[in-house]
């Protein structure tokens, strides 16, 4: 690596290996590494790592197939989010307000709001202005 990036094929090959001895940061890594020219294979991993419990790869992974499986996405969001893992209360609010669960969004955002996530602040910011208090 150098400066904190990738440096492509030597990288990946030692991910690869760390990961196929177990190492689930590198199976998440290598799934962020992948996931925009091998979104395929970036799923793999992240589901390898989301079964040994990395709350990122649930939340990543549920993001991959939110539009083909929503209640996956969401079972994958919960986890991670019970995990501690504040992108994934966002992303879990998301899913709750659009189903109408005003109360339930509005927990996770400030649940995530309190662990320091951007988002969260920002939709509570947004819903406090536009007169959302639910």
């Amino acid at each position: 690596m150098r400066d904190g990036e990738l440096d492509s094929d030597a990288d990946r090959a030692a991910l690869e290996r760390a990961a196929e001895t177990g190492d689930v940061d590198a199976m998440y890594n290598l799934g962020v590494m992948l996931v925009e020219d091998e979104p395929e294979v970036a799923r793999r991993w992240y589901e390898r790592a989301a079964e040994a419990g990395h709350a990122p790869a649930m939340n990543n992974l549920g993001t991959l197939v939110v539009e083909e499986d929503l209640e996956a996405a969401r079972r994958l969001y919960s986890r991670s989010a019970e995990a501690g893992n504040p992108a994934a209360m966002v992303n879990l609010g998301v899913l709750q307000s659009r189903s109408g669960d005003l109360g339930g969004a509005r927990a996770l955002f400030e649940r995530a709001a309190e662990l320091g996530d951007r988002r969260a602040k920002r939709i509570l910011r947004w819903r406090w202005i536009l007169g959302l208090r639910r």
